[in-house]
């Protein structure tokens, strides 16, 4: 099984990009951007990995008794 915990590396990464990072989301934590950026870029990942599906897959179901659900709010 794969370690899941935190793990201390050193990478070097451009102060440019970091500092208008830093910039535009607020945040003063070098640590948590770098985490936000990674958990950014495997969210669009998983995103266009499930487009791959568009048209593919049967759904069955009454689509307006479902925009009517109020157990989705």
């Amino acid at each position: 099984m794969p370690y899941t915990g935190p793990m201390d590396t050193a990478i070097t990464i451009n102060a440019d990009l970091l500092d208008e990072a830093m910039r535009v989301s607020g945040g003063t934590d070098r640590r948590r951007i770098v985490e936000d950026a990674l958990r950014i870029m495997l969210d669009q990942q998983k995103q266009i990995d499930i487009r791959k599906y568009r048209g593919c897959l049967r759904w069955e179901g009454e689509l307006d008794a479902l925009r009517r659900a109020t157990w989705l709010l």
